[in-house]
């Protein structure tokens, strides 16, 4: 369902999803990458943000699509509080199939994240 990958010369943390990101994986997926970003942070490998404690300091997140096939409102939502995590321009999809791309195009995300 979900593999996370951080780079930490790049300050990035890669998320590749699989198959069917619904209602019912969405907020397993969450979960997982709010963990992940805690054992980060735990081990000093990213930092939070001096201005707010809201966001993460220099941390890029790209969320690698190419094994999906759908996804969910719910998806999406995840994909808005992790973008709101990091600044909007660090926070990217990518691998996007075209129909998923449109998807997010309808929902009016194409115009806050990058969605290649």
């Amino acid at each position: 369902m979900l593999k996370c990958q951080f780079e930490k010369d790049k300050q990035t943390l890669i998320c590749k999803f699989s198959e069917r990101m619904d209602s019912e994986n969405s907020p397993a997926a969450a979960t997982m990458i709010d963990e992940k970003l805690e054992e980060l942070l735990n081990k000093n490998e990213i930092q939070i943000s001096v201005e707010n404690s809201n966001k993460y300091e220099n941390l890029k997140i790209v969320f690698d699509l190419e094994d999906v096939n759908f996804v969910s409102s719910a998806f999406m939502r995840n994909c808005i509080m992790f973008a709101k995590k990091v600044q909007l321009e660090y926070f990217s999809i990518i691998n996007t199939h075209p129909f998923i791309k449109k998807t997010f195009k309808i929902a009016g995300l194409d115009n806050m994240m990058e969605i290649l």
